[in-house]
């Protein structure tokens, strides 16, 4: 019984979280940014490619504290899933599996776009052994910690201290067993995201 209650809590306390996200950012760029191929069943274009690149990195780089508030929630959404729940179990709560695909690219956006210098360091190999997947997940809960525990002024000096394909490789990983045809959409622009030997 309780741990129903844990799940419930959880999951709908990831509606406010992804709210206060969409408050911040249009998610609609966000995924473009991040790869999309398709939304809402329209294909995205050059045009619409470019104009999410724009609007996003200057976004990230306004003076104002609606990324770092959109960042903040995104990490609170992970850092419950992954306190509370077992592998992100929500149960029967569809909405929670895309809550967790819009912080995950709430959270790498923040971070590609934070940083000052792009490199190498931010992917891993796409080993797909036990010991590269434990890697991937102390990292993506360093960052996450991380980020959750940053007060809103300082959350952009978490940028570059963690890598940052980590955690969309372990969310892709996770959502690839959600048969809901957008989340198989999500999955599949985090592969992209964790494949990236290079960030924008």
């Amino acid at each position: 019984m309780k741990q129903e209650f844990q799940k419930f809590c959880t999951a709908n306390l990831a509606i406010y979280h992804a709210a206060q996200i969409v408050l911040h950012i249009e998610i609609n760029d966000l995924q473009i940014y991040a790869g999309a191929s398709h939304i809402i069943g329209r294909s995205v274009t050059k045009g619409d490619r470019e104009r999410s690149r724009l609007r996003v990195e200057r976004w990230a780089k306004s003076n104002s504290l609606s990324p770092a508030k959109a960042g903040s929630h995104a990490a609170y959404i992970l850092r419950d899933g992954i306190r509370k729940l077992k592998n992100w179990d929500a149960g029967d709560f569809f909405h929670y599996p895309w809550c967790l695909y819009l912080a995950t690219l709430t959270c790498w956006t923040f971070q590609v776009c934070s940083k000052n210098e792009v490199g190498d360091e931010g992917f891993v190999n796409e080993e797909d052994d036990e010991e590269s997947d434990w890697d991937s997940r102390a990292e993506m809960n360093a960052l996450v910690s991380a980020m959750a525990r940053s007060n809103l002024e300082d959350l952009g000096k978490v940028s570059g201290k963690y890598r940052t394909g980590d955690l969309p490789r372990v969310m892709a990983k996770h959502l690839s067993s959600i048969r809901w045809a957008v989340v198989q959409e999500g999955m599949i622009v985090l592969k992209g995201l964790a494949g990236k030997s290079k960030n924008r």
